[in-house]
């Protein structure tokens, strides 16, 4: 069973100027190009999606006509609302088919505190997790050189700055954080990997093979 698990929060919107699509866009072409290898190669494929509240929710199945229901579900999504990561994963979990394998697709920003105890289940030998981390690069490096006001995008709060005096700092902080993310996931057995919403699908569909070749 694979179960694909796509945060839609007003985040996953965000697009820079180096990117051909936002965040949630990436997230859920990978998630499509996935279902379909899983498809093929036997698993059922289920979807859960959420934001500030569930969005949707289909039941692992197999077959053709479940797959599109899954693309059609996939392809509805729009970035909104805060990611309530809190409020979601209790709900899901308590819903997972009794093993498998599971597909988490997010920007995880501000959460590396929050989700590795929410993505415990990993530590289980009845189930994997892999997270698909999607960022803009824009986010990566902060290249903006002129004056600028960075809106929050999942709560009203805009911040003026000169991207120059700050770059540094943010970079630091920035790396710290995925450092960080990176080393509380694998403490709790979830697989992680960084993917930019300008690089080709073809590494998302690498990470996974990857992983399905070493589980054998």
């Amino acid at each position: 069973v694979c179960s694909l698990v796509v945060d839609a929060s007003a985040s996953m919107a965000y697009k820079g100027g180096r990117s051909p699509c936002h965040k949630l866009r990436y997230a859920t072409m990978a998630a499509a190009a996935l279902a379909y290898l899983a498809n093929r190669q036997g698993d059922a494929v289920g979807l859960f999606a959420y934001g500030e509240d569930i969005l949707e929710w289909l039941e692992p199945r197999t077959g053709q006509d479940h797959l599109q229901a899954v693309y059609q579900a996939l392809a509805r999504l729009e970035p909104a609302g805060s990611s309530q990561h809190a409020k979601a994963w209790p709900t899901l979990l308590e819903r997972l088919p009794g093993r498998g394998l599971v597909l988490f697709f997010s920007d995880m920003l501000e959460a590396e505190d929050e989700l590795p105890a929410h993505l415990k289940f990993a530590q289980s030998a009845r189930y994997d997790c892999l997270g698909f981390q999607i960022l803009d690069p824009d986010e990566l490096d902060l290249p903006y050189k002129e004056a600028l006001e960075f809106a929050g995008m999942e709560e009203r709060r805009f911040i003026p700055t000169y991207p120059e005096a700050i770059r540094q700092d943010y970079q630091e902080g920035m790396d710290s954080f995925r450092s960080t993310l990176h080393d509380a996931l694998a403490a709790v057995g979830a697989e992680h990997s960084e993917f930019r919403s300008d690089q080709s699908l073809g590494h998302a569909l690498g990470f996974f093979l990857h992983h399905r070749e070493y589980r054998g």
